[in-house]
């Protein structure tokens, strides 16, 4: 799709869509704002959410960032903003231009990209947002990201749901996410639903997208953290949709209309962030490859008679051309791979069973270790891949969901491979060392609300055992 249409399909689906009152909102029967949710909460916790999050109305993400620069995504309602960034002595930084706009066609929702540079480790910076007439309307602080260094701590995330049931406790989730303190934060799918009423048309993706962005605590955080983000069936557009989904151009284009995870321009210097084939990426950071994978643009039905795939062979090529270089690496995908345990699962050991099969052969004939991390099953467990799986020991690590409905089931149902689990709302911090090009350490800890452990475990992954 040209940008120009794109554009003008975004205008007409914001043209309805508005900052609106609480009464406003309990009139519509639209999920209560950040602000409304105060109210239903204790006093503590009140507190607690006001000290860790702002609630100005504007949304704002921190997206791609490396050691000098990064990038921001600001979603509000004003007629005109103006972005400054300052640092701890108060200076301000000129480095700071806008990169991308987008407007409903009644002025009331835009989405903006600013892109920062002459950024230094170490330093805390303030990002301040201004109206036309220079009040301030919001203010969050961040820091740049050492992505050359050796390790990384990273938070991992699915499954966000905007119900009113769900809301509820979200903002909990989220500040029990930001008191461990991740470099880097990833969304593995399903970060917005967009198909509560089936299968989401053009219109439908922008204001399900943008009206999550009003109400997730994630976007009100008064201190930010780089974000990167992969979609899975329900922020792509239908539930266990594919290639087929009719809306799939729109969809992407969307989605990263919402996310600033561009990839820097080559004349800016060498990019952290490759794009591969449809919508996967590759982030080097921490001496290990990070494949945000897509399972869904080339997706075919599940046991499809024909070309039954889950990435779809160009994917498949790009990630493993890249695995021929022996270094750590996490796959991230938003399905399961090893779920074919649970009869109703979307995992691709399952739905794809013989394509499946292949992918594992290349992985075991792949000099680089891997683990492998997804999404999508509302629940959280750890599973141990044998020698027959991978070609070594290594593990598969599922997160899901952030704040979402749970399925009781799925812990009853036995599976081998299974070594931890939780049926509770949960997010996943992942510490991994690389020690070697064939050797990482990783421990994984499971939160759920309040900061609770799930549970944890560590391991080391040797490729060369």
């Amino acid at each position: 799709m040209r940008r120009r249409d794109f554009l003008q399909k975004s205008a007409g689906a914001l043209a309805t869509l508005s900052f609106v009152s609480s009464a406003s909102r309990q009139a519509l029967g639209q999920s209560p704002s950040p602000t409304d949710l105060l109210s239903l909460s204790s006093p503590s916790r009140n507190r607690a959410f006001a000290k860790e999050f702002s609630d100005t109305g504007i949304s704002i993400l921190q997206g791609l960032t490396e050691s000098h620069r990064a990038q921001f995504s600001i979603l509000h309602a004003e007629p005109q903003i103006f972005c400054r960034v300052i640092d701890s002595q108060g200076e301000t930084l000129t480095g700071l231009r806008q990169t991308d706009f987008r407007e409903s066609s009644d002025n009331s929702i835009k989405v903006e990209k600013w892109q920062i540079a002459d950024l230094h480790l170490g330093e805390i910076y303030q990002l301040q947002i201004f109206n036309g007439a220079g009040e301030k309307l919001d203010e969050r602080k961040f820091r740049s990201f050492d992505d050359k260094k050796i390790g990384l701590r990273i938070a991992v995330a699915s499954c966000m749901e905007d119900s009113p049931s769900k809301l509820l406790f979200q903002g909990e989730m989220w500040q029990a996410l930001w008191a461990t303190e991740p470099e880097l934060l990833f969304l593995i799918g399903d970060s917005c639903y967009t198909d509560v009423d089936g299968p989401a048309t053009p219109e439908i993706l922008f204001r399900r997208f943008a009206t999550s962005r009003k109400l997730f605590a994630l976007y009100r955080a008064k201190q930010l953290i780089p974000t990167l983000a992969l979609w899975d069936d329900h922020d792509f557009g239908a539930n266990n949709s594919g290639r087929d989904y009719p809306h799939k151009d729109f969809s992407a284009q969307n989605f990263l209309g919402f996310f600033a995870q561009d990839p820097w321009q080559v004349s800016s210097g060498e990019s952290s962030l490759a794009r591969g084939p449809s919508l996967s990426h590759t982030l080097r950071a921490g001496g290990l490859r990070l494949h945000m994978m897509d399972c869904r643009t080339n997706r075919a039905p599940k046991r499809a008679s024909e070309n039954c795939v889950h990435w779809g062979a160009e994917q498949e090529d790009w990630l493993f051309a890249q695995l021929e270089t022996a270094q750590p690496s996490l796959i991230l995908n938003g399905s399961q791979f090893f779920g074919g345990y649970f009869p109703a699962t979307e995992a691709f050991q399952s739905n794809h069973p013989d394509n499946f099969e292949s992918v594992l052969a290349r992985f075991r004939k792949s000099p680089s270790p891997v683990v492998l991390i997804s999404g999508d099953i509302h629940y959280s467990e750890v599973m141990r891949l044998s020698p027959a799986d991978m070609g070594y020991e290594t593990l598969e690590i599922t997160s899901s969901g952030m704040h979402s409905f749970l399925l009781p089931l799925r812990g009853t149902i036995g599976n081998s491979r299974r070594i931890a689990g939780r049926n509770k709302n949960n997010f996943s911090l992942i510490t991994v060392q690389p020690n070697s090009p064939e050797k990482l350490e990783v421990e994984v800890t499971s939160y759920g609300q309040g900061g609770v452990i799930w549970y944890q475990h560590r391991q080391v992954i040797d490729r060369g055992v």
